[in-house]
């Protein structure tokens, strides 16, 4: 039964223990599944489920800034006389 991907990410688990969670029923151990992270993590923090994959986190490069010089505006030449 596929769960839905209602909270965000997903991260793969490997259950333990026998358990019910409301998006997908009963698990049995050596089940492999892909739950939301936050359920997830409260199934390995509670011992039901030990984590396959381990959770990446994406690192952004630092943006580079340039020294490139601007062209010099040359000032509009209006009379107010």
């Amino acid at each position: 039964m596929p769960l839905p991907n209602c909270l965000g990410s997903k991260m793969k688990i490997k259950i333990v223990k026998k358990t019910f969670i409301g998006s997908g029923g009963n698990l049995w151990p050596g089940s492999e599944i892909d739950v939301d992270d936050q359920i997830g993590t409260r199934l390995i923090d509670s011992g039901i489920a030990e984590s396959l994959v381990k959770k990446q986190t994406k690192k952004s490069k630092p943006k580079k800034l340039s020294n490139k010089k601007h062209p010099k505006l040359s000032k509009p030449s209006i009379d107010l006389g």
